[in-house]
């Protein structure tokens, strides 16, 4: 199955690609994400020459990720608390 999904976004005043390449790994899912954004606006770019924009973005993607492996966790349980279970011998 395709691993890579490559992302050219262009929002205000950012523009740039995005990879995430997913790993299976431990029963679950490595998500290995990659940008290269730049910015149209000046001001927004000299204060990217200053400021590490990365930093900030990585924090705020690790928090929305986290959310999201909450979220499927949870909807996880709550399908094997759910979905009947099977029965030996059954067809």
């Amino acid at each position: 199955p395709p691993n890579r999904l490559v992302l050219r976004f262009r929002d205000g005043p950012f523009a740039g690609r995005s990879t995430w390449t997913l790993t299976p790994e431990d029963g679950g899912t490595l998500i290995d994400i990659s940008a290269d954004i730049t910015s149209t606006d000046r001001v927004l770019g000299v204060v990217g020459q200053v400021i590490d924009v990365g930093a900030g973005h990585a924090i705020i993607l690790r928090g929305a990720l986290d959310g999201l492996s909450r979220a499927l966790d949870a909807r996880t349980r709550w399908l094997a608390r759910t979905l009947p279970r099977a029965t030996p011998g059954a067809p």
